[in-house]
C-alpha cells in the first residue's frame, strides 16, 4: 500500500514537473491592444487573447484600442495590435474645383519613427503601417484558414516554445490558378498545408477574413522578410506571415479560442521573435502601396495574351480593346502581336522603372543607353564618373536624383558619399526604386525620404471622372417618369479595369453591393429596384459589375422632403480589392 502511494506521488511529481516545463513562461513583457467594442464579441476576443497570452508570458496588460497610445509601447517589449486605435495624424484628401482629387494621404496611427517591436493581427498590418510605408499592405482580405509555402526553418516555427507542426497535402486553391502566370511553371495539383484556424470564411458563413499582403518586392529589402502565405483569393506568394522592420504582420484573424493549438504556440514564438527588434525601424518605407515592382512584368505579359482576353475580358470586347486597354502606350507599339510583347517585356526587364504612378513600368531610356540594369549599384557609379569627366552631366543627374535620396552638387561628394557606401548599398522597388544604405544611423546620408516628398500627390487624369486612386463616382438624380410617377436614378461609374461586386457566392469573401432607398413621408415605392446587367466574375457564382451601371427606382406620391440613398460596395481588381465603402445621398424633392 506504502509503495502504492509513493509511486503515485512520484508520478503526480513527474507529471506536474513536465507541464511545468512544457509552459515554462517567457519574461517579456507584452501589452495587447484589443477592439474597442463593448459586444459579446470584442468581450471574448479579448478574454481569448488574454488567456492564450498570459500562458505563455509572466506579464501581460490589456487596454483596447481607445485607450492606447504610441507612448505605452515603450514600456513594454511587444505590443500585440488587435484594435483599431484613435487617429494620430488624420487622413488628408484634396480637390481641386473640378472635384479631381490632387492629394491623399492615409489615415496615420503611429509616429514614423516608432520602433517598438510590434505585431499586428489581419488587416490592423495595413492600418498601422500604410501611412508610415509598411510593406504589409493591403493585397486582399481574403486569407482563410490554413497556411502554405511557410519556411518551416524559421524561427517562430522551432522555438521558444516547442512546436510539433501538422502538414498535410492539400489542394492547390482555386483562386491560385488565376495568378499562375507568376510561378515559373505549372502549379501543382496539392500543396503542403499547414492549418492556423479551427474555422476560416470559406467553411464558415459568417466568418471575417485575414489579410494578405503583396509579394512584390517584399523581401527586396534586408530589414523584410516573407515567413508564410495561406488560402487565399490571390496567387500562391501572397504574405499572410512577413516581418518589415520592428513589425510583424499576423495576417489570420481568428482569435486564440478559433485556432489550432500548434498556431497559438507558433503565435507565441512569432511574438518572441519580433521582440529580437527593437529599436529596428524599416529604412525601405512602402508609401505608394500600388508601386510597380518587376513582378509585375510577367502580368503585363499575360494581359497581352488572348488566354487573359479570354478570361478577363469585358463584356463584349474585342481582343483589339483588351490589349489597347492594358498595354496602353505599347499597344501603339506592338497591336495585337503576342510575341513583340513577350520579346519587348524580356529585353527591357533590366532597364523598366516603376516608381512613378501605380502599377505603371516605363523603360527608363537613360538607364538603357548605359546598358545597366537599374538594380546594378555599377549604374551609380558610372553617373557618378560622367560627372567627373563633364560628359552627359544631365543624364547622370537625372540617374542619380532617379535612383538615390541624395542631392549633392559636386562630383567629389557624390564620390564621397558612393566610396563610403557602396559596400551596404542595396536596392528596393517596393521602397521607390532606390539605392538605400543598410543603416538606421540617422547622420548617414541618402535614406531620407523627404528628400523626394515620398507620399507622392496623385495626379489623376482630367478627362475622365474615375482614378486608380478612386475608382467608382456615385451620382444621384431624379427624374419624371411616366403616370405622374417619378424615378431615382442612381449611377455608378467603375474605372476601367476594376469592378464592383453584384452577388457573392458564400465561399467568397468579397462585399455584395447594395442599394437602399428612402422616401419622406407622403411617397411610396412603385415596383422593385431596376438594378443592371452584370457579369460572372468565377465558377463559384459570384457576379461583378463593370464601367456604368445604373439602377433605377420609380416612386409616386406628393410633399417635400428628401429621398435618402445608401449605396455599400467593395471595389477590385486583378491586384487589389479595397476595403468595403458606403456612401450617402439625399435628393430633394420639390
Amino acid at each position: 500500500m506504502e509503495r502504492q502511494i509513493f509511486l503515485w506521488i512520484l508520478c503526480l511529481t513527474l507529471f506536474i514537473s513536465a507541464s511545468a516545463e512544457s509552459v515554462r513562461k517567457s519574461d517579456l513583457k507584452i501589452l495587447y491592444v484589443g477592439p474597442s467594442a463593448a459586444d459579446t464579441v470584442a468581450t471574448d476576443r479579448i478574454q481569448s487573447f488574454e488567456m492564450m497570452l498570459k500562458r505563455y508570458f509572466k506579464t501581460v496588460k490589456v487596454v483596447k484600442a481607445a485607450d492606447y497610445t504610441p507612448e505605452m509601447s515603450k514600456y513594454w517589449d511587444v505590443t500585440v495590435m488587435d484594435g483599431l486605435p484613435k487617429v494620430l495624424v488624420p487622413e488628408i484628401l484634396e480637390k481641386d474645383a473640378n472635384g479631381k482629387v490632387i492629394k491623399y494621404q492615409s489615415a496615420g496611427y503611429l509616429p514614423e519613427d516608432f520602433d517598438r517591436p510590434m505585431l499586428t493581427v489581419a488587416s490592423l498590418g495595413a492600418a498601422m503601417g500604410e501611412r508610415i510605408g509598411l510593406k504589409t499592405d493591403w493585397y486582399c482580405l481574403c486569407l482563410d484558414a490554413d497556411a502554405h509555402h511557410f519556411r518551416k526553418e524559421h524561427a517562430i516555427f522551432n522555438g521558444p516554445f516547442p512546436v510539433k507542426m501538422t502538414v498535410r497535402m492539400c489542394p492547390t486553391p482555386t483562386d491560385a490558378y488565376e495568378y499562375a502566370y507568376f510561378s515559373d511553371g505549372p502549379l501543382p495539383d496539392s500543396i503542403p498545408m499547414w492549418k492556423v484556424q479551427t474555422k476560416g470564411y470559406i467553411t464558415d458563413e459568417g466568418y471575417a477574413p485575414g489579410m494578405v499582403a503583396r509579394p512584390g518586392g517584399f523581401e527586396d529589402s534586408p530589414e523584410a522578410e516573407y515567413i508564410s502565405s495561406g488560402v487565399c483569393a490571390k496567387d500562391l506568394g501572397a504574405v499572410a506571415i512577413g516581418r518589415h522592420g520592428n513589425f510583424l504582420h499576423w495576417g489570420f484573424v481568428a482569435s486564440p479560442a478559433d485556432m489550432t493549438e500548434e498556431a497559438q504556440v507558433v503565435l507565441a514564438n512569432a511574438i518572441v521573435y519580433i521582440s529580437r527588434f527593437a529599436g529596428q525601424k524599416p529604412i525601405a518605407r512602402k508609401y505608394n502601396d500600388r508601386i510597380a515592382t518587376r513582378d509585375d512584368l510577367k502580368e503585363l505579359k499575360h494581359l497581352s495574351t488572348r488566354k487573359a482576353w479570354k478570361a478577363w475580358g469585358q463584356e463584349g470586347e474585342s481582343y483589339e480593346g483588351f490589349v489597347k486597354r492594358y498595354q496602353e502606350e505599347a499597344f501603339e507599339r506592338f497591336g495585337i502581336d503576342e510575341q513583340a510583347y513577350v520579346e519587348y517585356y524580356d529585353s527591357n526587364k533590366d532597364y523598366f522603372y516603376g516608381g512613378e504612378g501605380m502599377y505603371k513600368l516605363v523603360v527608363d531610356e537613360d538607364v538603357k543607353s548605359l546598358g545597366i540594369p537599374n538594380n546594378d549599384q555599377k549604374l551609380l557609379d558610372t553617373a557618378i564618373g560622367l560627372l567627373e569627366k563633364g560628359q552627359d552631366t544631365e543624364k547622370a543627374c537625372r540617374i542619380l536624383n532617379r535612383y538615390t535620396l541624395c542631392r549633392f552638387i559636386t562630383p567629389g561628394e557624390w564620390r564621397n558619399w558612393y566610396e563610403t557606401n557602396k559596400n551596404r548599398l542595396f536596392f528596393t522597388e517596393a521602397g521607390g526604386w532606390l539605392f538605400l544604405v543598410n543603416s538606421r544611423d540617422e547622420n548617414v546620408l541618402g535614406n531620407d525620404y523627404h528628400v523626394r516628398d515620398a507620399q507622392p500627390v496623385a495626379q489623376l487624369p482630367e478627362t475622365v471622372t474615375t482614378t486608380d486612386e478612386d475608382p467608382v463616382q456615385l451620382s444621384v438624380s431624379l427624374s419624371d417618369a411616366v403616370d405622374g410617377k417619378r424615378e431615382v436614378v442612381i449611377r455608378i461609374n467603375i474605372h476601367p479595369g476594376y469592378h464592383i461586386y453584384a452577388y457573392v457566392a458564400k465561399s467568397d469573401p468579397y462585399i455584395t453591393t447594395s442599394v437602399e432607398v428612402n422616401l419622406p413621408e407622403g411617397y411610396e415605392k412603385v415596383g422593385k429596384l431596376q438594378s443592371p446587367a452584370f457579369k460572372t466574375f468565377n465558377a463559384k457564382g459570384t457576379t461583378i459589375y463593370e464601367k456604368e451601371v445604373v439602377f433605377r427606382q420609380q416612386v409616386k406620391g406628393q410633399g417635400i422632403g428628401g429621398i435618402s440613398c445608401k449605396v455599400g460596395y467593395q471595389c477590385c481588381d486583378n491586384h487589389i480589392c479595397m476595403p468595403s465603402s458606403e456612401k450617402q445621398f439625399v435628393v430633394e424633392l420639390r
